[in-house]
């Protein structure tokens, strides 16, 4: 058993799950059970890095205290495909389809994560070695700009991340093919700046998307139009579009769909509102139409997602009773 896998068994006292192979087999599975969360916790440890997987039912709003004083970990790196809560300080919204990342030189960092709902995260906690590994072959670099950079290109590579998590959510990878899905994560970072080095944005038309995007995150429900966000951004639509796309590497109609998905996913589990209340709640009047979507970005139907407090984590797995009386 690796050392940090050692450290967060005693830690959340985990109990392994010798019969679970909803994740690949290169790692272990175990069965985190208390008083915040329920599930499954997966994880395969290298020399150089930590791959994880947190498939739990969060029962209450959790604040989430990461020990690090080993000084082994250095950059984690997490991309939730479903979940919600806040970065404590500086305060940062932590959201579905997003990627999360933990310097861990902070003194005492820690997170909340929003309860009564399902939480899938993968993660990958970068070890120095792995760190080092980076900086010996970019001499103009040091783990401070590294992370700079990692931070700086974590919206533009969160579509390319979202499909290197489905594959690692797959139980069929092989060791040799997680360290290639784990090297191509850390990767995207890099040749995403190189790339954005070359088309450096202006600071103006930085901040006037910036604002674009901030618009968007708080009137999501309404009726959003090109001309409006022009006026906003002082550019002209063509110019907004492309700049937009540079910025967060979708359109802005994908930007105010996604957004209102992940409100309505919300709302769906923390209230007893119809779907149809719902659908007009985030600024959609057809049905059908917020259904097709919610389908697109979740992979599920909107009517199910309440089914997945009763079948989170192992609860809808069949060797469930097994693994519980172990």
């Amino acid at each position: 058993m690796k050392k940090y896998e050692e450290k967060v068994k005693e830690l959340y006292d985990l109990k392994l799950l010798e019969f679970c192979h909803k994740y690949s087999n290169a790692g272990r599975s175990y069965r985190i059970n208390n008083e915040n969360f329920y599930g499954i916790y997966w994880l395969y440890e290298t020399d150089s890095y930590v791959l994880d997987i947190t498939d739990v039912y969060v029962k209450k709003d959790a604040v989430v205290h990461e020990k690090f004083n080993d000084g082994e970990i250095s950059i984690i790196s997490n991309y939730i495909i479903n979940g919600e809560g806040a970065w404590i300080e500086p305060y940062q919204c932590l959201s579905s389809n997003s990627i999360f990342l933990i310097k861990t030189e902070i003194k005492s960092p820690h997170y909340i994560i929003y309860g009564q709902r399902p939480l899938l995260c993968v993660g990958i906690k970068f070890k120095k070695k792995y760190i080092n590994s980076i900086l010996e072959k970019n001499s103009d670099l040091n783990e401070k700009k590294l992370y700079k950079l990692i931070f700086e290109t974590r919206e533009i590579i969160t579509k390319r991340v979202n499909d290197i998590s489905k594959e690692i959510l797959s139980n069929s990878l092989t060791k040799e093919e997680i360290d290639e899905k784990v090297k191509e994560w850390f990767e995207l970072s890099m040749k995403t700046y190189e790339t954005n080095k070359e088309i450096q944005m202006a600071e103006y038309d930085e901040k006037a998307i910036q604002n674009v995007g901030y618009y968007i995150q708080e009137n999501y429900n309404k009726q959003i139009t090109q001309k409006l966000l022009e006026n906003i951004a002082l550019m002209s639509g063509t110019k907004l579009k492309n700049k937009f796309k540079e910025k967060f590497n979708m359109s802005i109609t994908e930007y105010i769909q996604r957004k209102r998905i992940n409100v309505a996913e919300n709302l769906i589990l923390k209230t007893n509102l119809s779907l149809a209340n719902i659908a007009k709640n985030v600024g959609y009047n057809s049905n059908s139409r917020f259904s097709l979507l919610f389908k697109r970005y979740k992979g599920i139907n909107p009517n199910k997602v309440k089914d997945l407090k009763t079948k989170a984590a192992c609860l809808s797995c069949p060797m469930y009773k097994i693994c519980k009386g172990r």
